[in-house]
């Protein structure tokens, strides 16, 4: 069994997606689920539920558009 945060690890450790925008959606708003998040690599975290516009705001920043 693999969680998100070590998909996330893994993601990061091969080159082709060092730079793939990752962004958590998680019921967890404790500040160690957020750290541990942006410790694995994610570049956003956002707890559910979340306004879809937002959503969206945030790719966009992601993606740089």
């Amino acid at each position: 069994n693999m969680d998100g945060y070590t998909l996330i690890e893994r993601l990061r450790e091969d080159p082709r997606y060092e730079d793939l925008p990752i962004i958590i959606v998680s019921t967890e708003d404790e500040m160690q689920d957020k750290q541990r998040g942006f410790e694995a690599g994610a570049n956003l975290y956002i707890v559910k539920p979340t306004d879809p516009d937002q959503l969206i705001e945030n790719i966009r920043m992601l993606l740089g558009k």
